[in-house]
């Protein structure tokens, strides 16, 4: 009797630690590819300088907000009053939704920013230029 507890006991720890290891990987990797978007957003904001050469890179960041971003809904309301305001090309109002996008992506990060003002988000550095 003994040793069939232990064996069970054994089985029982095995799937257990499977399942926390499983729950563990998946949630480390939508919080990379989370984190992949933010980067490749922030990296290729010159994309939205005016004239310069959009490399796309930023347009394929944002069309993929909300897949990685769906389970966070302060996120997908960002995402989708920004892709609001996109339609209409008000363009003091898409900064202003992008920079309330780029900061709900942050805050889901745990990113902080308040060292510095909005311009962190719309001012791309550019040396040389």
């Amino acid at each position: 009797m003994q040793i069939a507890i232990a064996i069970l006991s054994a089985v029982f720890s095995g799937i257990m630690a499977s399942i926390i290891t499983l729950k563990w990987q998946s949630k480390n990797e939508k919080k990379k590819y989370k984190m992949e978007i933010f980067q490749m957003m922030i990296a290729h904001r010159n994309d939205l300088t005016p004239g310069r050469l959009p490399s796309g890179k930023f347009e394929e960041a944002v069309n993929q907000i909300f897949i990685a971003y769906n389970d966070c809904d302060k996120v997908i309301k960002a995402f989708e009053e920004f892709r609001s305001v996109v339609l209409f090309k008000d363009n003091n109002q898409v900064i202003s939704k992008l920079v309330t996008l780029l900061k709900e992506m942050a805050n889901e990060l745990h990113i902080k920013y308040d060292f510095s003002n909005d311009d962190l988000f719309t001012n791309p550095i550019n040396i040389g230029r």
